[in-house]
């Protein structure tokens, strides 16, 4: 009887062991052939993609294919030079591996988009090429946005990439784009939407320093001087360094102020500075080394008198009083403006 039992009890788990497999089966056949099908209905958009990405590149066709038995799918080049079916991963470059993968997923999220519709783009640029970033950029824009096409999507992009910055300020306040610039180190700063969240940076600075709050106050402050600084020097079109204009990472404190002190004593010694000698006088005996003095050199170099609520507040002065250097009083309106260029009102 017992072995009767046991032989019952094993042609039952013998048949559901089959129909386990068979199941098994079937459904990763389905889900192969599911898989397949929707990379055949984004290939040739992958590759229309792929193309706008490297605009003016080699005519590269990427091709797609899932491995036999993986979750792996296999990168060909359908067209390299004349050749065929040849391994992408060998032959592309970072950039160009980086925009077929961009090709791919952002095809399959407008081929196959579903509630939320909108997409968090993080620091997608990073490995790019330089023209690779602004065709990408321009791609999601005008392919892909929501309102550039009937089924886009909406983006969101995250980004410290200093070479797409004027790509980004050009487009803001259209009606496409909305471009919120966080400004400065260390964190304990505030989100800067418009210019006059400037005056804000220094009323919020004005009143933690009142209260005798530093660690509060000077991060604020820092970042009303950058704001300053380089208002000043985007203004006035003031010359500055190769490395200034291209890397974020070159753009201190100090760089700013050189920039804009070394291009005023080019224009003095060239006869051609619009500023007037007591201007002059003012930026170089008193505005800037009070603000170097009270706060740059400390602040860069942890070197020097710690920082104090009273100096703090002098620095703030000191910014206003420096800014005041770059402007005249319109006789016709009776306004202070900005001078156009340091040789010219």
């Amino acid at each position: 009887m017992a072995g009767a039992y046991k032989q019952a009890k094993l042609a039952l788990l013998n048949r559901w062991k089959t129909f386990i497999t068979k199941a098994a089966q079937t459904f990763a056949d389905a889900e192969t052939a599911l898989a397949n099908k929707r990379i055949v209905e984004i290939q040739t958009a992958c590759q229309n993609l792929f193309g706008r990405f490297v605009r003016g590149g080699p005519d590269v066709k990427p091709t797609l294919n899932r491995a036999q038995n993986s979750e792996n799918v296999d990168l060909k080049l359908a067209d390299f030079f004349g050749l065929s079916d040849l391994s992408a991963r060998a032959l592309l470059s970072e950039s160009y591996r980086n925009a077929v993968a961009a090709a791919i997923f952002l095809s399959a999220a407008i081929k196959h988009s579903c509630v939320p519709r909108f997409m968090i783009l993080d620091d997608v640029t990073s490995s790019f090429d330089a023209g690779h970033q602004f065709a990408l950029m321009d791609a999601l824009r005008t392919h892909l946005r929501h309102g550039a096409v009937p089924d886009g999507l909406q983006f969101i992009i995250l980004s410290h990439d200093t070479s797409l910055e004027k790509y980004f300020d050009k487009l803001n306040g259209t009606a496409e784009w909305h471009h919120q610039k966080l400004q400065g180190m260390p964190p304990k700063g505030r989100l800067m939407v418009s210019t006059l969240e400037a005056d804000r940076l220094k009323a919020q600075a004005q009143q933690h320093l009142n209260a005798g709050q530093v660690d509060i106050g000077a991060p604020f402050l820092r970042q009303y001087l950058e704001y300053k600084l380089g208002y000043i020097i985007s203004k006035l079109e003031v010359p500055v360094p190769p490395d200034y204009a291209t890397r974020g990472d070159k753009r201190t404190l100090s760089t700013y102020v050189d920039a804009i002190m070394d291009a005023v004593a080019l224009y003095q010694a060239a006869n051609r500075c619009v500023l007037t000698a007591q201007q002059i006088s003012d930026l170089q005996n008193q505005h800037t080394p009070s603000i170097v003095g009270n706060f740059i050199s400390h602040y860069e170099t942890s070197a020097g008198t710690p920082f104090n609520a009273y100096a703090l507040l002098g620095v703030l002065q000191s910014i206003d009083d420096l800014a005041d250097c770059f402007t005249y009083v319109d006789s016709a309106s009776g306004q202070k403006r900005y001078y156009r260029r340091l040789d010219k009102r």
